[in-house]
This record gives C-alpha cells, structure tokens and sequence, in this order.
C-alpha cells in the first residue's frame, strides 16, 4: 500500500509516518532549539519531486554506505544497482530511486540522471548515520524544473587555490548543479597575449584538468572573458591604450577598430582551449557606454548599434569555434530606454507598458541586428518579478530570440554576502524561469566585494534547491536544509542561527565607524566620511552626540554574542565543511572591534585590532591567495570595487585600520 505525493501536498515529519506520507518538513526554525526532524529524505538538497513512503521494511544505512565513496571511486554492488534506462519523466536528467529490504535501485534516463541518484541516495545515507535510525522504504521519482543550472565562478580580483575549486565542484556536483562560468579576466595565463595574465594565474592545462574532473562530475564549465567593458584588465597595460575607446579610460574598447577585435579573438581562443568541449562563451558586454572614439563618431552609429556591431562580429567569431555566446543583455536595454522598468520597483505595470511601447520602434526596428546565435542574459538580483522586468522576458519571447536568467549569491555587499545568500530574490528568479520555461538561470557570485568563497554556499545550495525544483520547500526549509546538509544534523540549528546573527551583525558593521550610508567604496587618502573617535578632553560630549550610532553598536556586540555562542556550539558537532564556520566565526570576531570601540569609546581602553585581523587572515590563507603578486598593475577601478583597491587585503579593513590609526594617535 503506497501513495505518491508530488510538491507540497502533503506534510509530515518523522519515521513514524504511515505509508504514502510524502516526506516534507510542516516547518523550519532557524533558532539554535529547533528540532530537526530524524527523517533524513527531508534534507535532501535540492527537494526532490516526488516521494513515496511504502509499507515494507526499511535498512540500516550501513548496508549502503558505499555510496559515500568518491565519483572516481565508487561502484554499483549488489545493494546499490544502477542503470540506465526509462524514466517517467520529460528530462534527459530524470531518475529513480527505490529502496527496499534488499537495497536501493537507481534508474537513470541518462549517465546524468543515474549519478544524480546516486547523489540523493549518498545524502539519506549520510543523515540516516548521523540520526543512527534505519532508511524507510521509499520510492522517488525526481527531474529539474531548470535545464541547465549554473553558478559563477568570478576570480577577476582573486584566486584561491586549485584544490578549493576541486573541492567545490564535488559539492556542486552532489547538489545537482550541472555547469560553472568562470570569469577569468587577468586569472587565465593566456598564451596568445601572455602580458594580460597575471603571474599567478591558472594555467591552460590546469584549466583543462578542472574542466575534465568537472565533466566526469556532470558540470560543464565555460569561461566568461570580459569583452566591449569592464576591460581594464587588458586596457591597462600601455601596449593596448590604443584600443581604448575613450583614450583616458581604460575601461571599453573602441569597437571600430580592427585590433580590438584580434586582442578579444586570441583571448577567446585560449579560453575555449582552457575549456575543451564546453558549449557556451559569456562575452559579458554589461555596463558600457561607446562612442568615444573619433571613430565612432565618424561612423555617424548610435551607441546601441556600435554594442551590436561588437557583438555580431564576436558572435560570428564564436560561431565557427563552435561555442555559443552568451552576453548580459542590459547595454541594449539601456539603449533601447526600457533598463529602468527591470529593476526600479516603483514603475508599475501600466507605466512599464507605456515605456516599452514607446521604446518599441527603436527596439523592434534593429531586433533583426541582434544575432539569433546567442544567449541574451537577463540579470535581475534583487526585484526581479517587477513588471519590467517581465516585460522584458515577454520582448525575448515575442522576438524570438534565446534567453537565460541569472540571479546572485552576492552583488555589491562587503566581506560577507546578505540576506541569507540573496535567498528571496533567488527563489522568485527560479520560480519565473520554471514557469516561463527558459532553458537556463545563472547564480552570479560577483568578486566585486570579494567575499571569501566559503561565504557563498549558503547563497549556491538554495540556489541549486529552487533551480532544480521551484516549488520544493519554502525559505526558512530551505535554510535549514543548506545547514544540514552543509554541516551535519547536530550541528544544522546552531550554524544556521550563527550566520543569520553575523549576517545582522555585519549589516551595523557596514557604517557603524562611517558617515555614509555606504562602505563599499574605494577610501581616498584622506579617509573622509570615518568619523573621528573622542579624545580625553571630549568624551562626554561624543558619546552624547554619537547616542544612535552606540545603541548601534551595543546591538551588534549583542548579535557577535549570539553568534559566536551559536558557532561554536555548532562547531562542536560539525563533521564537515567545519572550515566554513571556523571562518565565519574568525569574521564574528574580526568584525566585532568594530562594536566595540563604539560601544566603549571614552569609557575604556580600546581593544586590539593586531591581533584579530592576524587570526582571521591566518585563517583566510589557508584557501585565498591574499596578494596579487610582486609588479601587478591594478586598473583604474571605475566601479570602486573594494577588491580591486590594493594589492593585498587590507581594503577588508580598511575603515577599522584608519579609524585604529587615529585612535593610536590620541
């Protein structure tokens, strides 16, 4: 006797279900007393689709712990049986799972499919060990709502080392997701134009060895190779300030220019080298303005019809190489007058229609220049359900031409990513993409900021939850179900309560010692905007003026209490991936100086910043290479990424060490 149960219509928690109760949580509290259900199908990541609990007996998790072995090292066996074969399900990628008294089938509708049963299997295993409780008999039937899944590997500021990204392609794997785009910038050691890449940057060959080991694993990485904008990394050098569109900046090149398009060529080539057998090549092409050029003004073009000249010939170029280009689509949008209507929320749906109407002639009159070979992405990271933006997805659709989403596990916050990894925005992005039945969705993980890349997973696990099924579980499951997985069932409530409280904590941190609403920019010399700490003679007086910003910092010290409680009651049970909450707990008291000369200034001795950012970066190093190397140019930095400030570190801190400097100085 069995039932099958799909989505979320049914919820119940714990071994003692009857059968055919669909395995869901009724609900998830992220507080370090939350019980977490023994269950172990409810922490599945992503959720799967459909799950039948049968009345027969179940199996000790040990029966089947071989498939905890590595993907190079695991083999069916006699309990664990794999093929391939039919699945009743519309995706290459769909599989079976049943498991019984005598083991567990999987039945894969592709080579994908059957290593992502086997990937479900490995985590009901591993939680049925943690629980010591045995594996009921089930039955799961499970495809993507998204074909094609990827996250962003943005190393333009920084590298880690090689082993990190190995790591993280296996977790990526075990979570489902199938592609990365790499942004290399200056981070590939090109051989074409050997002065672009920086001295410690990732071989071709070692790109190649990453691109197998990910291929074996189901993930297709593809490079991202910054083209028309965001070019400093090549237009700083002096031997290419010729090709600059604006002779002042080197931030875009000059479209009309033959050379360009021979220096973009050569750096595709080795990208496609470094990555053999990929389909895609994200050109980028965001954020630029051209027309600069005596050139350009000459040609009598428009700015949008310069961005699709660029982008024709790069598509054209591509083509032949047997790669498909995938472009940020806002520059055409931006020409084209509508950008605006996807991303300010207070433009409703009837003013969005009028401007996209208005814009219609200009938009549909070039649509036949827009190449129909590439991928236009449309990138939304905080409001993407707004009319516009699905005016926009409409204008794709009635155009005929192909689109991806894309969506972000961090944009533009500093050291640590917010709002639980961007989960709201994420959900809802996926969600569009499901129902509007777009082929792909790309979380980004922008470098700008340059959070370390352990900070990310909490943002890319919901990511691959809600892209491979939308309507799986809610936030707070979702959450909770990323912490399970990612630390263990003992330690889950107690990490998840920990980041939440850091993540509060750092959103005071942000300005608490500044007096812009802001702290992601590029401090000049003079450090304006840092507040001045009071002396002797005024320490009355400043904590009368500052009563606001103390309250301020009272309430993050309160925070960094409770979660460095948390972390480390987490840390006590946490049986992997423990290096993720030992930096976040290194973060919790990096950032609480911060709190507390506020919260003291007058009344005490300030505390030590030495120290705490010694440990913290003594922690960092062990997977971030923390300098650029000896004679790396930076680049003018025209978007003040916090990164790109110094060749070194510092620009984490760099309010805390101005601020310290004045307070050693009085």
């Amino acid at each position: 006797m069995s039932k099958t149960f799909t989505r979320r219509e049914a919820l119940t928690i714990g071994f003692g279900a009857t059968a055919g109760s669909v395995l869901y949580p009724s609900s998830s509290v992220l507080g370090a007393d939350s019980a977490l259900s023994t269950n172990p199908v409810e922490h599945i990541v992503p959720c799967p689709k459909q799950v039948t609990m049968d009345s027969g007996p179940g199996l000790s998790p040990l029966l089947l712990d071989r498939c905890l072995a590595s993907v190079d090292d695991f083999q069916p066996d006699e309990r664990i049986r794999v093929s391939i074969g039919e699945v009743d399900a519309h995706s290459p990628e769909a599989y079976r799972l049943d498991i019984d008294a005598s083991g567990a089938t999987i039945v894969g509708a592709s080579q994908a499919g059957a290593f992502y049963g086997v990937q479900t299997l490995a985590q009901i295993v591993r939680f049925a060990l943690e629980s010591e409780a045995e594996i009921p008999s089930i039955s799961i039937l499970d495809w993507p709502d998204i074909a094609y899944r990827a996250v962003h590997f943005d190393t333009k500021h920084h590298l880690d080392t090689l082993d990190t990204y190995y790591r993280a392609i296996d977790r990526l794997a075990s979570l489902k997701v199938n592609a990365i785009i790499w942004e290399f910038e200056d981070k590939l050691r090109y051989r074409r134009r050997p002065e672009i890449g920086s001295d410690n940057a990732i071989s071709l060959e070692e790109m190649q060895a990453l691109t197998r080991y990910a291929r074996r694993r189901h993930i297709e990485i593809s490079p991202l190779v910054q083209g028309l904008g965001h070019a400093g990394f090549i237009l700083k050098h002096p031997e290419f300030s010729h090709l600059r569109d604006d002779p002042e900046s080197d931030w875009a090149f000059d479209p009309m220019q033959d050379q360009t398009y021979e220096v973009q060529f050569d750096l595709y080539r080795d990208a496609i080298e470094a990555t053999p057998g990929s389909k895609y090549l994200h050109i980028g092409g965001d954020e630029v303005n051209v027309g600069a050029s005596q050139e350009a003004q000459d040609s009598g073009m428009s700015p949008l019809e310069l961005h699709l000249l660029w982008l024709n010939k790069v598509s054209v170029f591509l083509v032949k190489q047997g790669r498909i280009p995938i472009m940020w689509d806002d520059m055409p949008l931006k020409h084209g007058e509508v950008y605006r209507t996807t991303h300010d929320g207070s433009i409703g749906k009837a003013k969005s229609a009028q401007v996209w109407k208005a814009a219609s002639d200009t938009l549909d009159g070039l649509v036949e220049q827009f190449p129909r070979e590439a991928v236009y992405m449309r990138w939304s990271y905080h409001t993407p359900s707004i009319p516009g933006n699905q005016d926009a997805l409409d204008w794709y659709a009635k155009s005929d031409l192909k689109v991806m989403s894309a969506t972000a596990a961090q944009t533009r916050w500093p050291v640590y990513p917010r709002r639980n990894g961007n989960l709201e925005p994420i959900r809802t992005l996926c969600r569009m993409t499901a129902t509007r039945s777009i082929d792909g969705i790309l979380c980004t993980s922008w470098d700008d900021d340059s959070p370390h890349m352990a900070f990310y997973w909490r943002g890319w696990t919901c990511f691959s939850d809600f892209s491979w099924h939308s309507e799986g579980r809610n936030e707070a499951e979702a959450l909770l179900a990323y912490a399970s997985q990612s630390y263990g069932k003992a330690a889950a409530p107690f990490a998840a309560q920990g980041l939440t409280s850091l993540e509060n904590a750092m959103d005071i941190w942000d300005t608490v010692l500044i007096t812009s609403s802001r702290r992601n920019v590029c401090w000049p010399a003079t450090m304006e905007g840092i507040i001045d700490p009071p002396t002797s003679a005024n320490s009355i007086i400043w904590r009368a003026d500052n009563g606001e910003r103390i309250a301020r910092a009272e309430e993050g010290l309160r925070l960094t209490q409770t979660a460095r409680k948390a972390l480390e009651t987490a840390l006590q049970s946490c049986d992997r991936n423990r290096y993720e909450l030992e930096l976040a707990l290194a973060l919790v008291n990096l950032q609480s100086w911060s709190h507390e000369v506020i919260s003291t200034a007058g009344t005490t001795p300030y505390p030590t910043l030495e120290n705490r950012w010694k440990a913290f970066l003594e922690l960092y190093n062990q997977q971030r290479i923390l300098r650029n190397p000896p004679g790396y140019v930076l680049d003018q930095n025209h978007h003040t990424h916090q990164a790109a400030c110094s060749n070194g570190p510092e620009w984490m801190i760099a309010v805390e060490l101005e601020y310290n400097r004045r307070l050693e100085s009085k």
